[in-house]
């Protein structure tokens, strides 16, 4: 940090090497994809950016008469409002009839990196519960562990190899290059439909709009807009309050920088949007962090 502001080392390692693909690379691996397949399994999660991409992709499939089914993990810790947008959008797409859900709420996590967390097998519910009271931010690691069982589950079940997501930047491949595909540390492989489809956080708040899909922004803070456990999170850090120096925020929560940072680099957000919420760090409304507390408190207690 500095008068010339702040670089992390990731972009530090594209601007000296030039690695990242032109546009026009990550346009042919999605038209490759399209063009290859005539099913697409879709793992909608009822987010803004999740959203926009179904909305899309639906049109390319109809499109082009491509099979799109859909799923919806249930971790119970979504929120009532990013479950009604769930509902909402897949009536308006008229995609009901493809779409399901996996609930894992009550689902025994016993992996290893669970357990070396928590110490016991424990519920979907009871790790949120567990890693709150213990001020550890579950977002990562020990979240994919548990959502990526579920997109196993789902991807068997329909004899899927490839998963689409509504991610919004590339990852790494095999080879060190910046691709679409991502294959996770499960074995599952992940196709980034945010990136794929160029969009950014202005565009998609404006496609919601223009196209009159019926979404509600749920307020609950974090890095994203399904889910209420992050917001919650930096709520409870903060006591509150948002506002604080860029360098504590750096300091006490790297893990934004790095979600700031990642998406600043490949065009999500901007660099003065990012600054500025590494000094407004966004919080869970208070109805929101008292759904998430009512939640916990209701469910194996």
């Amino acid at each position: 940090m500095g008068n010339n502001g702040i670089v992390c080392e990731l972009c530090q390692e594209i601007i000296s090497t030039n690695n990242l693909p032109s546009r026009e690379q990550f346009n042919e691996e999605l038209t490759t994809f399209l063009n290859a397949n005539h099913r697409i399994l879709f793992a909608y999660s009822g987010g803004l950016d999740s959203t926009v991409v179904l909305a899309k992709l639906n049109d390319e499939c109809q499109r082009r008469g491509i099979d799109l089914r859909l799923f919806t993990v249930n971790t119970e810790v979504k929120g009532r409002v990013a479950m009604q947008n769930v509902d909402a959008v897949l009536r308006h797409l008229g995609l009901n009839a493809q779409h399901f859900y996996i609930d894992i709420s009550q689902q025994i996590q016993h992996s290893p990196k669970i357990m070396e967390l928590t110490g016991k097998p424990m519920t979907t519910v009871d790790v949120y519960r567990y890693c709150l009271t213990q001020g550890i931010l579950p977002c990562g690691k020990t979240c994919n562990i548990m959502i990526d069982q579920a997109y196993d589950q789902a991807m068997a079940t329909l004899n899927f190899q490839v998963l689409v997501t509504g991610g919004d930047t590339p990852k790494k491949n095999s080879l060190g290059v910046y691709s679409l595909f991502w294959k996770k540390p499960s074995g599952i492989t992940i196709v980034r439909g945010g990136y794929g489809l160029a969009l950014t956080k202005e565009l998609n708040a404006k496609f919601i709009s223009e196209h009159g899909i019926p979404w509600i922004h749920p307020q609950c803070g974090g890095y994203d807009t399904d889910c209420l456990v992050p917001g919650v999170f930096f709520s409870d850090r903060l006591n509150g309050q948002p506002e604080q120096e860029a360098k504590m925020t750096v300091t006490q929560f790297p893990i934004i920088l790095d979600y700031l940072a990642e998406r600043v680099r490949f065009g999500v957000i901007n660099r003065d949007q990012g600054l500025q919420l590494l000094t407004r760090v966004d919080i869970a409304s208070s109805e929101s962090h008292r759904e998430l507390m009512d939640i916990l408190n209701r469910i194996n207690p």
